[in-house]
């Protein structure tokens, strides 16, 4: 085989007859890999975390806030509604209820509602959103809202990671 030298094409000397050649070319492999096996035991315990959970609404699908017909209605116009969830990423996951729709003081879909909350033990506030008119300052007469729940982790620089979510209805 021939290689050019900076000047002109010569012809390659047997790199097999040079004494050393082949020790060389062992012990040069060897030292590489021992070097890929270092890089790699230090990263042998390091796995990507479970994006996989699950939320299931614990009342009938649509929540009925106006009623008393067993969807965890209140006598003040409101709904109790909670969740089960699965997930192995985290020891705090999170729950977080949005509900967008109309009231008459807006032309537009508003968010009527939105409460975050820990699904955790040590979590002190309870695991009970509470939907309805009156559940915020902006539900104030009875409407249909469409309503999701998002199963959600937050990294240790603050990143908010996704599990699961799922849509319900609220309605009077």
């Amino acid at each position: 085989m021939t290689f050019w030298n900076g000047s002109r094409w010569v012809e390659e000397p047997n790199a097999g007859s040079l004494p050393g050649v082949r020790a060389r070319d062992k012990i040069a492999t060897l030292v590489m890999a021992l070097g890929l096996v270092a890089l790699a035991v230090p990263l042998a315990g390091v796995a990507a975390r479970s994006s996989a959970g699950t939320i299931t609404l614990n009342q009938p699908n649509p929540v009925h806030y106006m009623s008393s017909n067993g969807s965890g209605a209140t006598a003040n116009g409101t709904a109790n509604v909670n969740f089960t969830v699965t997930q192995s990423a985290t020891d705090e996951p999170w729950v977080t209820v949005v509900c967008t729709g109309k009231q008459s003081y807006s032309a537009r879909s508003l968010i009527l509602y939105g409460q975050t909350l820990g699904y955790f033990a040590s979590w002190p506030y309870g695991q009970t959103f509470t939907v309805g008119v009156g559940s915020s300052n902006k539900w104030v007469e009875p409407t249909k809202a469409s309503c999701t729940a998002q199963l959600w982790w937050a990294d240790s620089a603050g990143t908010a990671h996704n599990l699961a979510s799922t849509s319900f209805v609220a309605e009077p």
